[in-house]
């Protein structure tokens, strides 16, 4: 048998080439019919690896080269600003654990809308494993986290290709909550839980040395235009008068905030494109509306005397009928409305008002563990369409409430209408 500097040598393809996996693992090509075979994890997906490909490099950017004499192939350094220190020092973590022997990264190939590239693995009896890379820039929260389980069941499903996350940082509690969601994941102090076919790494509990200082943390307003701008990605755009009412925004304001936005990097005002949700304004619409948004648009938790909650917002037009106040269906009564996928005990209303009187006219009594919570319309965005009799907010903002929610199915639910409405 040939040594392994003879057999391993840069495998990474250029745009519009050949694959150089296929899905799940494969084994890399033996020099004898001897070469061991795979665990049979992805087995009906097994076949032999490529030996050499050609590269290009004006496509794929800057390819780090390591060693050879230790098996080592060339890795693809995503060279975006600091990231490609990042993605180096992730790089050599995975290449730390005992049952590794290389790893390869490029991502200039996507499987799915939530990743960031293909991450390779080459374990020690030369079998390869393929993980979708999602990469988080980041600290995380409770609606983070809760995104980010779903969205990777929902990516793996679709893929599947199991993933990996490459994290800033992950604590102990949020690497536990990834760990029982069968979510893969590495941060740069050498926390990780990886699995590939029956070996098996985790590690929990290393201590950040210094928190890295993030963004300025955005404010309600911004938070709310921000809603706007997704659901209405050419409103970025409009004059400050017609921005203001429908991001519930002073038109004072208007302007500082559309300044603010680009200058936390939120915003382009200098591409003439429609504005785009990339991961990162996903990750703030989800965090700042958990944390900033919905906590100052709360009103509080109520009961209703419907036992049944589909009663409970069959009554709203009635309800409200002789009235200036509008009301808006989010969380789950929203994507039932719009899916008919999952509602869930709990719904949740966005009003325009909600003084005494309106309480009244909708029969709801104060309850700290009602099934019925009530947010302050913070702008016209909030009312998006009408669905039978009843109006619900928009996608992005019934993406942000599911998210919130202690309900798992909750969160699959927003996975779900996040890939039929959101993803563009």
């Amino acid at each position: 048998m040939n040594n392994l500097d003879d057999n391993l040598v840069p495998a990474l393809t250029e745009l519009g080439g050949e694959p150089l996996l296929g899905s799940g693992f494969e084994a890399e090509q033996p020099d004898s019919d001897s070469a061991p075979a795979g665990d049979g994890r992805f087995s009906d997906l097994l076949r032999p690896a490529r030996r050499s490909f050609r590269i290009s490099a004006a496509c794929f950017g800057h390819i780090c080269p390591l060693s050879n004499r230790n098996g080592h192939d060339n890795i693809l350094d995503m060279q975006n600003g600091s990231s490609g220190d990042q993605v180096e020092a992730f790089v050599r973590l995975l290449k730390e654990v005992p049952f590794i022997r290389d790893v390869r990264l490029d991502r200039s190939r996507t499987e799915a809308s939530t990743s960031d590239g293909l991450l390779t693995i080459l374990d020690r009896e030369r079998r390869r494993f393929r993980f979708q890379v999602q990469i988080r820039t980041s600290y995380f929260d409770n609606a983070s986290v809760n995104a980010l389980i779903a969205n990777a069941r929902v990516a793996e499903r679709g893929t599947a290709l199991p993933v990996l996350i490459m994290a800033r940082y992950v604590p102990r509690p949020t690497g536990e909550r990834l760990l029982e969601g069968g979510v893969n994941f590495v941060d740069l102090v050498g926390n990780m839980h990886l699995v590939i076919g029956l070996q098996e790494r985790t590690i929990l509990g290393r201590s950040e040395p210094k928190r890295i200082k993030e963004h300025r943390r955005l404010s309600a307003a911004q938070i709310q235009a921000l809603f706007l701008f997704a659901t209405r990605p050419e409103s970025i755009a409009w004059p400050v008068r017609e921005i203001a009412p429908q991001a519930g925004v002073s038109k004072s304001q208007t302007a500082n905030i559309r300044r603010e936005l680009a200058e936390t990097g939120a915003i382009d005002l200098r591409s003439k494109a429609a504005f785009q949700v990339s991961r990162a304004i996903e990750e703030r619409l989800i965090s700042g509306y958990g944390d900033v948004l919905r906590p100052k648009l709360f009103v509080g938790r109520f009961r209703s005397p419907e036992r049944d909650p589909t009663e409970f917002v069959e009554q709203l037009p009635k309800a409200l009928d002789g009235t200036s106040c509008r009301a808006a269906l989010s969380g789950g009564a929203a994507a039932a409305a719009l899916q008919h996928f999952y509602r869930g005990a709990e719904t949740t209303l966005f009003l325009s008002e909600t003084a005494r009187d309106i309480q009244q006219r909708l029969r709801v009594l104060p309850d700290r563990n009602g099934p019925i919570t009530l947010l302050r319309a913070f702008g016209e965005v909030v009312f998006w369409r009408k669905v039978s009799a009843v109006t619900v907010a928009p996608p992005w903002l019934i993406y942000a409430e599911l998210m919130t929610s202690a309900d798992l199915r909750a969160h699959e639910a927003a996975s779900e209408l996040r890939q039929e409405l959101l993803i563009r």
